[in-house]
Formats: C-alpha cells, sequence, structure tokens
C-alpha cells in the first residue's frame, strides 16, 4: 500500500500526535502528485512484469488530515481513473456534505474516521468541536450505504476499556458499524511520552535480540515495505512513524519507488534514526514486552515478527529488491 501523504498540516490539535517535532508542513502541489501517481504505476507495472501480480492501492494519510487539502477529492478521483484501490484517513472535522459526497462521486472505497472519544473527552484529546465531527460521520455514513466503507479509528489514549466500548456504542447507534483499535506507538520516538527508556535498556535489548534470533535473517522492521510512504514534498520518506522526517530516500522527480528500496533496507538493518527509538521496531517491540514482564507474548511477538520480515524479504527477492538485487 502506497501511503500518501498530501498534506501534513492539521485542523486538530490531538494530544497523541507530535505535531511540534515535525520541521516543516505544506500541501502537496499538483506537479508532485502527478508524478507521484506516475510512480506508482511504474511501480505497479514493475511487480506485474517480475510477479506476475500488482496488488498495491493508494492510501491518502500521512501526518496531516486528508481534508485540508483543497483538492482531496480531485486527487481520489484520479487514483480510481487510473485503475488502482483508494482510501483515506481523517479526523472527520471538514467532512462537511459536500465534501462527502465529492468523495462518494470520486470513487473513495474506504474511509478511515479517527474518532476514539466523544463529548468533552473529544474536545480534550482533538481540540476541535465535537458536535461538527459527530455530525459529519452520521451524515457520511448515511450518504455513503454501500458505496464507502466507513470505519471509526478508537484511539486509546487514556487505556480505558470501558470508556472506548461507551465510544463505541455510540458510534453503532449512529450507524457505525466497523471500528479499528490501532496499537499505540511514539511515532519514531518523537512523542517523548511514550517512554523509550523502558525499552531501551541494554537488559532488555539483549534479551529482545536473543528472543529474534533465526536461521534466516534477523527480523527488521517491515512498515516501510509494506505502506510506502510519499511526504507531500514528493521525498520517500522512510515511513509514517518519521515525524521529524529525519530518514529520506530520494524523491518522485530524481528517482523511482524501486530505486529507494536499497537505503530504506540500509536504514532498517543498521536501525539508524528513526528506527533505534522507534516502538514499531522489532528488537524495540520485545524489549517493551519485556520491560511490563510480559515474556510469552514477547515469545509469541518475536515469532510472528520473524515470519513477518521472513514474507518481506521474500516478496523484495521476488521483485529483484532483495539483498542480493540491490
Amino acid at each position: 500500500m502506497f501511503d500518501v501523504e498530501i498534506t501534513n498540516r492539521c485542523n486538530a490539535e490531538c494530544r497523541f500526535c507530535p505535531r511540534s517535532e515535525t520541521p516543516h508542513e505544506g500541501l502537496m502541489s499538483d506537479r508532485t502528485f502527478d508524478k507521484v501517481l506516475a510512480r506508482i504505476l511504474e511501480f505497479r507495472e514493475l511487480m506485474e512484469i517480475r510477479t506476475g501480480s500488482s496488488g498495491h492501492g493508494v492510501s491518502f494519510c500521512g501526518m496531516g488530515d486528508v481534508l485540508v487539502h483543497p483538492a482531496a477529492a480531485q486527487r481520489v478521483r484520479m487514483v480510481r481513473d487510473a485503475g488502482i484501490g483508494c482510501q483515506l484517513n481523517t479526523n472527520g472535522g471538514n467532512l462537511d456534505e459536500r465534501t462527502g459526497m465529492d468523495l462518494l462521486d470520486a470513487g473513495l472505497q474506504k474511509i478511515s474516521i479517527n474518532a476514539g472519544a466523544i463529548g468533552a473527552d473529544y474536545v480534550e484529546i482533538y481540540g476541535i468541536p465535537f458536535e461538527r465531527t459527530r455530525d459529519n460521520i452520521a451524515r457520511f455514513v448515511e450518504m455513503a450505504e454501500d458505496r464507502c466503507e466507513v470505519v471509526v479509528v478508537l484511539v486509546d489514549d487514556h487505556g480505558n476499556d470501558a470508556r472506548l466500548d461507551e465510544v463505541e456504542r455510540f458510534w453503532r447507534d449512529l450507524g457505525v458499524r466497523e471500528f479499528r483499535l490501532p496499537d499505540y506507538n511514539n511515532r519514531g520516538g518523537a512523542l517523548e511520552r511514550f517512554g523509550a527508556e523502558n525499552f531501551l535498556t541494554p537488559r532488555h535489548q539483549a534479551r529482545a535480540h536473543g528472543l529474534l534470533q533465526s536461521d534466516t535473517e534477523f527480523p527488521r522492521c517491515a512498515t516501510p515495505f509494506v505502506w510506502l510512504f510519499i511526504s507531500y514534498d514528493g521525498r520517500y520518506n522512510l515511513c509514517s512513524s518519521d515525524w521529524r522526517k529525519e530518514s529520506s530516500h530520494g524523491d518522485v522527480f530524481t528517482s523511482s519507488v524501486a530505486d529507494s528500496f536499497a537505503s530504506r533496507l540500509q536504514t532498517v538493518r543498521e536501525r539508524s534514526s528513526p528506527c533505534r527509538t522507534c516502538s514499531l521496531d522489532p528488537t524495540n517491540q520485545i524489549a517493551q514486552l519485556l520491560h511490563v514482564d510480559e515474556p510469552d507474548a514477547a515469545e509469541e511477538q518475536a515469532v510472528q515478527l520473524i515470519k513477518q520480515w521472513s514474507a518481506v524479504t521474500r516478496r523484495l527477492d521476488e521483485l529483484k529488491l532483495g539483498a542480493s538485487g540491490i
């Protein structure tokens, strides 16, 4: 899946997003988006030639709110006209009736709306009016019917299951049928209150490293190869957790998507920034579980991470983008 950031500006001030850590913000220009779409089509053709399939879609997400961009629906239409699946993420604050209809007419297939709170809790967490978002979501659900899948994302910012159950019931009463509870992460270390010191202790790192040893290559983070991130300025950033935009791997004007894989692989293998302090890094994931004294869960997760990385490396080899093909 291509994670295309048409903007990293946002209308909300979510306390779980380290917006102050982002060095620059902007809107993706028409010229840049045209080149992004051309690179995606180029990569799809490469996949078809080398693997016989081309399953990539486009997710408009990134580090801002997609609907801040005035051409969001137009960009969806361009992707769909190119024969590519398209979804987007939003907080719903700008999902007014006209925008919603434009997105549906453009062929949007799935929308994920981050609305993990209601009432005063919502205002405290997101920093935008709750009533507007509530009305926007309810209206879009009714408009979408079977044209577009609607998912409400329940961010567990409080660690309170009872509160999340209440929030889910609220949205179900308004017609929402699908929900997602994402794993909380520290945005590549940019969200400091997550507590990276918990998983960076030498003892936990060493134990995690031992659990991750396998007969194949030591597992690295699969995210940069599952979600191919393209920044609003056309750069191939490592992933959407790189809020500080420290890890750039070329740009759409000077290199292809495939060209970015060599440096992506080098970054995750070396665990250079932002990987070293990221809670999604496999070693850090296991070290975090060991820190909270969950050794059984750590062993189970290690097995899954080894399998996941093996699948990624097999796919890269099929594309001739593995270690031997770079």
